[in-house]
């Protein structure tokens, strides 16, 4: 099956519109998809394994499709994608010039451009209403940008030259597109916020982009001129660049932005700021914390291009850096196998008993919690393996998880008698448990020695380990959980 998608918008729309591409090759596994982007876009797509090709709109296919999705509402996409032969067509095109759908489905988004209080009440986020203009189902899909370990390094190598690597840092976006001039933090409350920040050890790099490049020497002698050390990207780097710097921070703070959306689908903490666009349109994932100014529906749609200084002083420092020590707390917990293996051999060499669970947590409920209050009695540090979104569908179907990972993994970061969270792609931790070797390996009651994984019972036993088998409680399960609300909803719609 032949399938070309039509995207031109804004580079971070583009971003936030890759989401579909999973769900496409999954619906379509035999299918080949053709993107059509500006130029300047393209290089977003590479190492992308879902798309086969990417053109600009001069490069327009001859070739007959069997499905065509545009997802733009402007002149240029339309043109397009009234010219290119497909068998059917979903998504937007221009009559008379106004949007209009060539599918039911795609009919809710063109209303929320003709009905301001539609699209005040609405909540659904823009990627949900791209897939419904698809047609196809939408479970939170993320999506994702692919940067190899060569890629990795420009990030890596501007941190060492600063003199900033391993350190804790923060990357804020300071730009603001003339067409939302009061999309960004006023500069004095920037300027408090990173004074208070760098008192608690993290360091800053400034993101921006040729718009800034006149005006960042004016904004750095400002921070320079208080005592304040920041490292501002080149705002000519390339797209490749900037997602490498982005990858590099801990945190980012950014407004409704092409840098909201890289971070995101780097799977970065992010804090959002949101001043005049509409916060329910963008999906959090679980890792995005929304802060919205308290005054933004005095301007939003109307006059979302205002220029308002009340309306860019209007988010506290406070609420910020709130945020930022939550996703701290957060972050002490949730490990990448390699910082995770530091952490427990130091623990080993304090002779700490290391215990290891594993599962998909998905909708945490009664027995998951008092499995693994009991898991704790075991050792000194528990260790959740917690199955990545990718491994849940492996193991539990295309509908599953309900939550995503970034949200069970906060979750699961709540309960005290979780130490540690590391997230695992396939369907068995062997590497994970060969690397940490824990000394204590827990798994649920309903399994028995025989019938526990024999290559993990195998690497537990080698290493001298134990195996523990807890009793769940009764009748708890997210599948019963499914159940009982699946049941509940069809008794609600007889």
């Amino acid at each position: 099956m032949k399938i070309c998608i039509i995207k031109l918008g804004a580079k971070g729309d583009v971003v936030r519109t890759m989401s579909i591409l999973p769900k496409l090759k999954e619906k379509f596994p035999d299918s080949e998809i053709t993107w059509i982007t500006k130029e300047n876009t393209k290089e977003i797509f590479l190492r992308n394994p879902y798309v086969e090709n990417v053109l600009n709109p001069n490069e327009k296919p001859s070739e007959n499709f069997d499905l065509l999705y545009c997802l733009d509402m402007d002149r240029e996409a339309s043109d397009l994608a009234l010219s290119i032969k497909a068998k059917d067509k979903k998504g937007f095109y221009l009559e008379g010039g106004y949007p209009m759908a060539f599918n039911s489905g795609a009919g809710y988004y063109v209303d929320t451009f003709f009905d301001d209080e539609l699209k005040k009440a609405n909540k659904k986020t823009a990627q949900e209403m791209y897939f419904m203009a698809c047609e196809v189902d939408y479970n939170k899909e993320l999506c994702q940008i692919f940067l190899d370990e060569k890629e990795k390094e420009y990030g890596i190598n501007f941190a060492k030259e600063k003199g900033i690597y391993g350190k804790k840092i923060i990357g804020i976006h300071i730009g603001s597109s003339p067409r939302w001039p009061s999309r960004n933090w006023h500069k004095g409350k920037l300027m408090d916020f990173v004074g208070k920040i760098k008192d608690k050890g993290y360091e800053i790099i400034f993101f921006g982009g040729p718009l800034e490049g006149d005006k960042l020497p004016q904004i750095l002698k400002s921070f320079q001129d208080e005592g304040l050390k920041v490292y501002p990207n080149n705002p000519d780097n390339t797209d490749r660049e900037f997602f490498s710097l982005v990858n590099v921070c801990d945190i980012m703070i950014t407004p409704d932005s092409f840098s909201m959306h890289v971070s995101l689908a780097l799977k970065k903490p992010t804090i959002g700021l949101f001043f005049c666009t509409p916060p329910h349109e963008i999906e959090s994932y679980g890792i995005l914390k929304k802060i919205i100014s308290p005054i933004l529906y005095d301007f939003f749609p109307e006059r979302m291009d205002a220029d308002s200084e009340e309306l860019t002083k209007s988010i506290p420092v406070g609420e910020v850096l709130n945020a930022v020590l939550e996703i701290e707390d957060k972050n002490d917990k949730i490990k990448s196998l390699e910082d995770l293996s530091a952490i427990i051999k130091n623990l080993k060499k304090q002779n700490k008993k290391i215990i290891w669970t594993s599962g998909c947590f998905d909708i945490l409920h009664s027995g998951h919690t008092k499995y693994l209050k009991k898991a704790k009695e075991y050792g000194d540090c528990l260790i959740v393996g917690l199955n990545t979104d990718s491994s849940v569908r492996l193991l539990k179907g295309e509908n599953r998880p309900i939550n995503l990972e970034n949200s069970r993994a906060e979750v699961l970061s709540s309960l005290s008698s979780v130490d540690y969270i590391v997230l695992f792609s396939e369907t068995e931790p062997i590497r994970h448990l060969m690397e940490l070797k824990p000394d204590v390996y827990i798994k649920g009651g309903d399994y028995t020695l025989d019938s526990i994984s024999q290559i993990q019972r195998n690497l537990i036993e080698e290493n001298g380990g134990k195996i523990i088998l807890i009793e769940m409680e009764n009748g708890a399960s997210t599948t019963n959980i499914v159940e009982k609300i699946k049941d509940i909803y069809n008794d609600a719609n007889k």
